[in-house]
């Protein structure tokens, strides 16, 4: 590729010393204006593809703004290539440019490099074309090393330029007319997209859409484009973007390619589409679109978005967006929470979020997890140990606690996050494990942050005295209760069952958050205290209200209750009582 006379990130790695300063160079903090926050034309760049766009910025040097903001581009189109790109923009003042870039690792476990050149001026003046005009460079292999074709829209409605430009910006070689045949009045033309053939990483054609239902087709061979092929939609209609043989439209229509015509797929929206794809879409007023075999809409901030990512987050289902005025945005859409889906043994199954599993009288006993979670962001097994009016809680190994899965989140040093969907109990005679796969935040010399692969493996000894522990995973439970008193066990079913021996007071579970209580008929407590593990009092019920049972409306979880005589003293031991 022509360059101009500036010391590169390559020729730099053959000078002593030269790296690292340029390195400590890219690592400095931008300015506001060139931050890439504010410059998200920079994720067009073919590095990006298939990445989450922040968090790989974030890990790589990278200086296509600094290079380019200041003429604050209001159109940006790139080439294809792994390591070699060339991008063109139309600045501000209206002035046209050409950069090049380039892309490559640097040995000794340097962070990957994106490197522009200074942007070239390129003189379109003898070139017709349209104030605002949209612009595409076409994508074809090895091409661009000397020169690029660029295509735009011409001064009148009823033409496309195509530009044949060399690399450097020094000359337009040749300039081609493209011919919108049969255009209606009032069709205008609003955008150009390319249409890659990723099995040879090189443009077949390209797109024009714009207003009155307009929808074209050009083809390319490699050295020439074919004649305009019409698949106009209906004249109501303003087609705003293509991608993977779907269209988008001002009214919120989604049309697909079917043959040799697009008909309507969906309408999900009300509002203009800027951006589609076959994975989803954006648009304005904060419009996500997601296709998961039916299209959904949702809404992430408030500007108009041409560009659009979608990401697994801590948080949820994200989409990384980038705004008309290339401000880059994150929203997360849709959170949905984490479900067991299968649970070895499978005697378990008849007890998810129902009744309480007994395992008194057993040596041993192990439980396999499998967890489903949408957004892939999967809830981190907890293991409650209920005991004596204390509650622990089997989180850690006594080094790490485990964290949710964070698909797609930073790398924080010494962090450890489930990895994967699946998670094994064990009950031994006097202890407890918890183990799963995970990853672990660690600094790594050249590299920053990395996930280390880590096993998480959580134990904890267990007394003699009955215990209820409560699994749960996202939105699930499974509740079980070991007895190690000989002789007693927990009546698993929804009846009346005592918890403890000596307790006077029995409880049924009737689902919905409801508890029915019932007080044993020779005894007169004066009232009825409910404490949470933690000790606070969730409620407290006088004597007046006794009756043959007792309706309590509890939120989820579990309580230990306590009889109190007219004196304030306990009557008994305090019972566990479970509510879902």
């Amino acid at each position: 590729m022509i360059r101009l006379p500036l010391i590169s990130m390559q020729s730099c790695l053959k000078q002593s010393g030269c790296l690292l300063w340029v390195l400590l160079l890219f690592a400095g903090k931008a300015s506001a204006q060139c931050d890439y926050a504010q410059n998200g034309y920079i994720f067009k760049h073919p590095y990006f593809e298939a990445k989450y766009w922040a968090r790989t910025n974030q890990s790589i040097a990278n200086d296509i703004n600094e290079r380019i903001c200041s003429h604050k581009p209001t159109s940006f189109a790139i080439t294809h290539d792994s390591s070699e790109n060339v991008a063109a923009f139309f600045a501000g003042n209206g002035d046209f440019y050409l950069v090049s870039i380039s892309s490559y690792q640097p040995p000794l476990n340097y962070p990957y490099v994106i490197e522009a050149m200074s942007p070239v001026k390129v003189d379109l003046s003898g070139v017709p074309h349209r104030t605002g005009t949209p612009i595409h460079l076409v994508k074809q292999p090895g091409y661009h090393q000397e020169r690029v074709k660029l295509v735009m829209a011409g001064a009148a409605d009823t033409v496309l330029k195509v530009l044949t430009i060399k690399a450097d910006g020094s000359a337009v070689e040749q300039e081609q007319t493209l011919i919108l045949s049969t255009l209606d009045a009032g069709q205008q033309v609003l955008f150009i997209a390319g249409d890659l053939n990723m099995s040879t990483n090189q443009d077949s054609g390209i797109w024009v859409g714009g207003t009155g239902g307009l929808l074209r087709y050009f083809s390319y061979d490699g050295t020439t484009f074919g004649s305009n092929q019409v698949f106009d939609i209906s004249a109501s209609e303003t087609v705003t973007c293509f991608g993977d043989d779907y269209i988008g439209t001002a009214s919120g229509r989604i049309f697909k390619k079917s043959g040799a015509s697009f008909v309507q797929d969906s309408k999900p929206t009300a509002k203009a589409i800027r951006a589609i794809s076959a994975r989803g879409g954006a648009g304005d007023s904060g419009l996500i679109l997601v296709n998961t075999g039916s299209w959904q809409a949702y809404t992430g901030g408030a500007a108009s978005y041409h560009m659009v990512n979608f990401v697994k987050m801590p948080d949820g289902s994200a989409a990384e967006v980038v705004a008309d005025d290339w401000v880059y945005q994150l929203h997360v859409y849709k959170d949905d929470p984490t479900r067991i889906v299968e649970v070895f043994p499978v005697e378990l199954v008849n007890y998810l979020n129902r009744d309480t599993f007994d395992l008194s009288g057993l040596s041993s006993y192990q439980i396999e997890l499998t967890l489903e979670d949408p957004d892939s962001n999967f809830a981190a097994p907890r293991l409650f140990i209920y005991n004596g009016g204390k509650r622990d809680t089997l989180d850690s190994d006594g080094a790490y606690i485990l964290q949710n899965a964070a698909p797609g989140s930073e790398c924080v040093q010494d962090e450890v996050n489930m990895q994967g969907n699946a998670a094994v109990v064990y009950f031994g005679d006097s202890f407890i494990e918890l183990k799963t796969n995970a990853v672990r935040g660690k600094i790594v010399v050249g590299k920053g942050c990395s996930f280390l692969d880590y096993t998480f493996n959580a134990r904890k000894e267990l007394d003699s005295d009955t215990s209820y522990f409560m699994l749960t995973a996202g939105r699930d439970t499974i509740i079980l209760f070991d007895d190690k008193h000989t002789g007693h066990t927990a009546n698993a079913a929804r009846v009346l069952h005592k918890m403890n021996p000596g307790t006077a007071c029995d409880y049924a579970i009737s689902g919905n958050g409801i508890a029915i209580i019932n007080i044993d008929k020779n005894i007169s407590p004066a009232r009825l205290n409910l404490f949470t593990p933690n000790g606070n009092l969730a409620t407290s019920i006088s004597s007046k209200k006794f009756g043959s049972a007792i309706r309590l409306n509890l939120p989820a979880g579990i309580y230990y209750l306590q009889m109190i005589d007219t004196d304030g003293e306990p009557i008994d031991k305090p019972a566990t009582l479970v509510v879902r």
